[in-house]
């Protein structure tokens, strides 16, 4: 997905499809698109890791990872995606499914659950998953950062959803990465290779204390052997950096049609709930990321959004029917 050559080529088809022109501006690397009398500037994206952790930017610098894509207007916020208490009432108000929530200055969760800040980002600012009535661990402050909440811990797979407008035309469906037993190396040397796989050290990996609570909430140490064919998972959070080969494919991943025929309305009832959403702060449409997790039963769990997620070359067939007729 974030391959340039992906995006342009997805670009190029829909120009020369459509009798249209774009126009690079390779001072910014914004593109000038114009058609059957209209004309919009496309916004660039870049995947950074800035300090040790992955984030968006506007311009191309020395951190960028990967291209991100372009979009009909500048990187935008809304209260929605910046604090996740908001779109849990948003969710709420709408009938839509997501995991059940506690103050944990008041009360212990009586389900398996994770601890997350309101306003993370980016797998960033979550502790756990910790057993059910299990009290939050000494050392975890948990009135910093405005203020953590719990939640409750929804096993499955984990997903996000981008919407254009009310229209889901993107999805990733991604198991939680795991690691398989051989009855010869311990846990922590089986992680070892495949944090280095993914071009990082185990000595000063930033991950481990997400790695080593998914362990212990399996009842798995660091040094244990796991039996051949045992799997153990290590994460749960959407795009971690954990692959088997480093980078990405040319070949699209979009999941949306099994997802669709695995969940029926669901993704259709989120889109309707976040077109109206949006529509109160945004007069057009946005290109919206959702998160969630489908659970055994083919039911979606919804956590959190994203006004500003990399955009995929897909997007841009979908954008340009709207923004040109």
């Amino acid at each position: 997905m974030n391959i340039a050559l992906n995006h342009f080529a997805a670009m190029q088809r829909w120009v020369t499809g459509n009798a249209a022109e774009a126009t690079l501006d390779m001072s910014n690397l914004s593109v000038e698109v114009k058609c059957r009398g209209r004309y919009y500037r496309m916004y660039p994206t870049f995947q950074a890791i800035v300090h040790g952790r992955l984030t968006h930017l506007p311009n191309l610098t020395a951190d960028a990872r990967g291209f991100g894509g372009w979009r009909p207007y500048r990187a935008v916020t809304h209260p929605h995606s910046t604090d996740k208490a908001l779109f849990k009432a948003h969710l709420a108000e709408a009938g839509l499914r997501s995991p059940a929530t506690w103050d944990v200055q008041r009360a212990t969760p009586d389900h398996d659950y994770v601890l997350k800040a309101r306003r993370g980002s980016f797998g960033q600012g979550l502790h756990g998953p910790f057993r059910a009535n299990a009290p939050v661990p000494q050392g975890i402050e948990i009135a910093r950062d405005g203020g953590f909440f719990a939640e409750q811990f929804v096993p499955g797979r984990m997903l996000k959803v981008w919407y254009w407008g009310a229209r889901p035309f993107f999805a990733h469906m991604q198991e939680f990465p795991a690691i398989l037993g051989d009855g010869r190396n311990t846990v922590e040397a089986l992680l070892r290779a495949r944090i280095a796989a993914a071009q990082s050290s185990w000595g000063n990996f930033a991950q481990k204390p997400v790695v080593m609570a998914c362990l212990a909430f399996q009842g798995i140490g660091p040094q244990d052997v796991l039996e051949g064919g045992r799997s153990a998972w290590f994460d749960y959070r959407y795009g971690q950096l954990y692959p088997t080969s480093f980078g990405a494919t040319p070949v699209s991943d979009n999941q949306i049609d099994p997802l669709a025929q695995l969940t029926g309305t669901q993704l259709l009832d989120q889109g309707r709930a976040l077109a109206r959403l949006l529509q109160q702060a945004f007069p057009a449409p946005l290109l919206i990321t959702v998160d969630g997790i489908l659970d055994r039963e083919g039911r979606i769990w919804w956590l959190e959004m994203n006004t500003n997620s990399l955009v995929p070359p897909e997007a841009y067939e979908v954008m340009f029917a709207d923004l040109f007729g």
